[in-house]
C-alpha cells in the first residue's frame, strides 16, 4: 500500500480473489457509466504532467476532454471544448496562469480554473486571492477529491 497523500487522497494496493474483483470491477464500471462525469481541461507545458494528471483524473471519474501546452492553445480548446473545469499551470510559456484564468473567466460558458504548480500555494497567496481561479491544488497533491474539494 501506497503512503496516503496529505490532501487526503490514498493509493491502495488491494488484492481480492479474482471472482470478488470481477463483481466489484463490473459494479464499478456499471455505477462510472450511469454517472454524468466532470469534464476537465489540463493546460501545462510539460506533457509529463498532462499525461499524469489525464491518468489520474480520468481514474478518479473524471472526462478529460483535452489539452493544451499553453495558454493560447488552452483558451482555444476551452472556447471549443467548453469544459466545466480548466487545470492551468502557473508558469506557462506564453502567459502566466493568473491571466489566463482571467481570460477564461471572460469567456461566454467559462470553465472553473484550479491553478496548480510544483510550488506550493504560500508563493502565491496574494495572487491567489485576487485571481477569479477557483483555488490551487499543487502538482504532487492533485487528485479527484482535491479538486472536488474546489468545486460548487
Amino acid at each position: 500500500m501506497r503512503p496516503p497523500r496529505e490532501s487526503g487522497c490514498a493509493y491502495l494496493d488491494v488484492r481480492f480473489p479474482r471472482s470478488t474483483a470481477s463483481r466489484i470491477g463490473a459494479r464499478a464500471r456499471r455505477a462510472h457509466n450511469s454517472v454524468v462525469r466532470r469534464t476537465v481541461l489540463v493546460v501545462d507545458d510539460h506533457s509529463g504532467f498532462r499525461e499524469t494528471a489525464r491518468r489520474m483524473l480520468e481514474s478518479d471519474g473524471f472526462e478529460v476532454v483535452g489539452e493544451a501546452e499553453d495558454a493560447a492553445t488552452g483558451l482555444g480548446a476551452a472556447r471549443r471544448l467548453e469544459p466545466e473545469i480548466a487545470l492551468v499551470d502557473v508558469y506557462l510559456p506564453d502567459l502566466d496562469g493568473f491571466e489566463l484564468a482571467s481570460r477564461l473567466a471572460a469567456l461566454d460558458s467559462p470553465p472553473a480554473v484550479v491553478l496548480t504548480s510544483s510550488r506550493e500555494r504560500g508563493e502565491f497567496e496574494l495572487l491567489l486571492d485576487r485571481s477569479s481561479a477557483r483555488g490551487f491544488v499543487p502538482k504532487h497533491e492533485l487528485c479527484g477529491e482535491a479538486l472536488e474539494e474546489l468545486l460548487p
